[in-house]
């Protein structure tokens, strides 16, 4: 059966298939085919060359003064946040037609072996855009040469109108992205019978598979933040590594967890201990304030703050059980990209906790924006202090707006007395 390894574009995001390379070996999991668009296409020749630990050691020093020259280097040391790198792009763009990409084709020179790469049984794919004709171009390795490899690898990686466009042979090509930022059907097209597909969630165009070969495919992508497309950073490439490993090795059902990760039966062991205690201190913390009151207007409260918590744990407890204690984990700084045995996870989470307990102001938690962390360490602080005093009152105001944060500190609450 010949199995076929997509690796889908995504720029800056592309070390992550450096780290699902690293699992799939540990699999021993073998390929004959590799198709490739924009990054996913840069890497794909390593794949194909079966270059992991140059591939490795690349991206690892991958910072955008390796690929950038001087000029851009120091308008790159003054971005501050996404927006502000997209306008620096945007303002090459204008002054001369994108990003200067001589660099990044010099690495290729040194790192691509002409040799290696059509001495390989492994066969290859690559789209990319020809933006002169207006049209899709896809080359397959019998069209490739040792003198137009590099070009065409590198046009597909062309992310116009941020990179320059990559001219050949009089034509202008631009980024595959445009077509198809993930080459599944490509890989069928060269004989693929059995898929893994690399999805780094980044901007871009994915033709639909048809359905008879959905089931023959594999889909890993990122769970976590793996850095924004244009942001060229070896810090952020070494993460993505990780998370790239750590995710490959899920899917695998080597590993568990959502966004963070488990050692195998490591969930099920902290599952099995916490659970049942989790519901029932929940459903105490509740239920205790609804014999208290005969005041109608608490009595609504506590009804809508039940709906609002108990209408999320109806959906699936043991899914939901997870998510809590991996929310606590984010907002409480834990480390994203460790693997964890449950007892070290939670004894992480209590001394995060003692750290930032004394050091967060825990005033205008009301003002707190959804999906905002840091707030969410206050409303955590608060809760836990509401929870020790037995202020169920409080503790039902504050959870109709703010249930994600009950059911971590519920846990929190848990592991710590």
């Amino acid at each position: 059966m010949k199995r076929a390894i997509v690796l889908g574009g995504g720029g800056a995001k592309g070390s992550y298939q450096i780290g699902v390379w690293k699992a799939l070996r540990k699999l021993k999991i073998k390929y004959n085919i590799v198709t490739g668009t924009s990054v996913g296409a840069l890497n794909g020749v390593f794949f194909v060359q079966n270059d992991y630990f140059k591939a490795k050691k690349l991206w690892k020093k991958m910072d955008f003064e390796l690929i950038f020259d001087k000029a851009d280097l120091e308008k790159f040391n003054n971005i501050k946040n996404s927006k502000d790198l997209i306008l620096m792009f945007g303002s090459n763009f204008l002054k001369q037609g994108g990003m200067n990409i001589e660099n990044l084709e010099n690495l290729a020179k040194i790192n691509f072996n002409a040799r290696k790469f059509f001495n390989s049984k492994k066969d290859f794919g690559i789209i990319t855009f020809n933006a002169t004709k207006l049209k899709p171009c896809t080359l397959k390795k019998e069209n490739l040469t040792k003198d137009n490899l590099r070009n065409y690898v590198i046009a597909s990686a062309s992310c116009f109108p941020f990179f320059k466009m990559k001219k050949i042979d009089k034509e202008k090509y631009i980024d595959g992205g445009l077509i198809d930022n993930i080459p599944i059907n490509l890989a069928i097209e060269l004989g693929a019978e059995e898929i893994i597909a690399i999805d780094l969630k980044a901007p871009g165009i994915v033709q639909e598979v048809p359905k008879k070969y959905q089931k023959h495919i594999t889909y890993i992508k990122p769970h976590n933040d793996i850095g924004h497309f244009l942001n060229f950073n070896k810090e952020q490439a070494k993460r993505n590594i990780k998370f790239g490993y750590n995710d490959t090795l899920k899917v695998f059902n080597k590993l568990e967890g959502i966004h963070y990760t488990f050692k195998k039966k490591e969930l099920a062991k902290l599952t099995n201990k916490y659970k049942q205690e989790f519901i029932n201190l929940l459903e105490q913390t509740l239920n205790n304030n609804k014999k208290k009151t005969n005041n109608i207007i608490d009595k609504i409260i506590i009804d809508l703050c039940e709906k609002r918590v108990f209408g999320i744990i109806e959906k699936d407890i043991n899914k939901l059980f997870v998510e809590s204690i991996e929310y606590l984990a984010k907002c409480l700084n834990v480390e994203e990209t460790k693997i964890y045995r449950y007892k070290n996870f939670n004894k992480t989470i209590k001394k995060n906790f003692k750290k930032i307990k004394n050091q967060v102001n825990i005033e205008n938690i009301e003002t707190a924006e959804f999906n905002d962390f840091e707030n969410s360490k206050k409303i955590i602080i608060k809760f836990n202090q509401l929870l020790l005093e037995n202020n169920t009152t409080a503790i039902n105001n504050l959870a109709i707006t703010y249930p994600r944060e009950l059911l971590a500190t519920i846990y929190l609450h848990i592991i710590s007395r």
